[in-house]
Order: structure tokens, then C-alpha cells, then sequence
């Protein structure tokens, strides 16, 4: 189902853990993380996502709240952002702030997007059904392209340009923390909050 508006507008390899430190605190049962990528190479490290998933499913409901709806803009031969990040059930919104014409298309699995014309100052919107990572792209002008990874019962944040991120406040339990990149892949490993307090964790590529 899509929505119109008129407003203008994978690879796997286990992440090595080089340092896990709990600092305890009075409160129980919770922690924030704050961490640290270090690449092997010269990628841009703020067009990571770092998301993590509970290891029971059921536990998934305490991250509803992290759905939202998504949003890339074309305009003046880019498409920007060019990587977001949104959960299955919200909505992919697409908008042209140029002065032409442009024809947003997908051919990912988790949003087969046929080619469609949207005129200046227009976009629409469509729903986001199912999880993985999704590239849009315009069959007018080459090289125009964003990127997308659409998440299930996650809780995510993104790193700055030096590889620094932090989550708020994760309920305690065993979960998998993720990194994601649109040019480098995936790499997961275990993340255990069993006591209060912050935790630090630094990963490399």
C-alpha cells in the first residue's frame, strides 16, 4: 500500500570485542552503552548503523517505540540521506525537491519499488514490510542512490564521523549487537547486561 502527498520537500564475521567494562551503579536491572568502531580502512564510519535485538524474540515488544517513519529527499544530483534506517510497519517516504523530474526504483527484496515518475515539489510514501537492507535508486539519473535498512523489534543508533555511538538505557538481558554497513557488510556478537550501570564497548573491523 503507498500513500501520496504533495508536500514539498550480507556478509557475517563475528565482531572482535577488545574491551566490555560495566561500571556499577545503585540502580538494577539496566544500562546505557556507549562505544567505539575502529575500521581497518578509510570507510566512513557515520554511514554505519549500530542496532541490537533481544535473544528472545518476545522480549522485541520493549523497542515498539523505535519505529518511525523514514524519509529521502533527491535534490541537486544527490539523494539525501544516503543511508537511513526505519522498522518493519513504518513508512518509506520519498520526496523531489528539484526542479526535475525523477524516478525512484528498488529492485531489493525487501522493497520491490517499480520506476515511477515524481514531478518537482511532489513525493509519496510506501509501507516498509519487511526487513533488510534496501537500495533506491533513479532510472533518469545515474548515480543518484540512497540506501536503507529496515529493522525488526531492534533499537538502533548511528556513529559519528569518528566511529563513537551510545544507546540510552537497554533492559537487562542478552542480546546481539549489530554493525551494519552499506559498503563493508554485517558483523554481530553478543551484548550481556546483567548489572546497572554504563558499559563501554569498542569493536573493530
Amino acid at each position: 500500500m503507498e500513500h501520496r502527498s504533495q508536500r514539498p520537500a550480507t556478509r557475517f564475521r563475528l565482531l572482535r570485542v577488545l574491551a566490555l567494562a560495566p561500571l556499577l551503579t545503585s540502580c538494577a536491572g539496566s544500562a546505557s552503552v556507549n562505544g567505539m568502531l575502529v575500521p581497518r580502512g578509510t570507510a566512513r564510519l557515520d554511514q554505519a548503523v549500530v542496532y541490537v535485538q533481544p535473544e528472545d524474540p518476545a522480549a522485541g515488544r520493549q523497542f515498539g517505540e523505535w519505529a518511525d517513519r523514514a524519509s529521502i529527499t533527491f535534490a541537486h544530483g544527490t539523494v539525501t540521506p544516503a543511508v537511513c534506517v526505519a522498522t518493519v510497519g513504518s513508512w518509506l517516504e520519498i520526496w523531489n525537491a528539484d526542479s526535475v523530474y525523477h524516478q525512484p526504483f528498488s529492485r531489493s527484496p525487501a522493497l520491490p519499488l517499480e520506476s515511477r515518475t515524481v514531478k518537482p515539489g511532489t513525493g509519496f510514501a510506501t509501507r516498509l514490510k519487511t526487513q533488510g537492507a534496501v537500495e533506491v535508486f533513479c532510472q533518469l539519473h545515474a548515480g543518484e542512490s540512497a540506501e536503507l535498512l529496515v529493522l525488526e523489534n531492534a533499537a538502533w543508533t548511528r556513529p559519528d564521523s569518528a566511529g563513537a555511538f551510545r544507546f540510552p538505557t537497554l533492559p537487562k538481558g542478552r542480546y546481539v549487537l549489530h554493525v551494519w554497513h552499506p559498503r563493508l557488510g554485517e558483523q554481530t556478537t553478543t551484548l550481556d547486561i546483567e548489572k546497572a550501570g554504563p558499559m563501554t564497548v569498542e569493536l573493530r573491523y
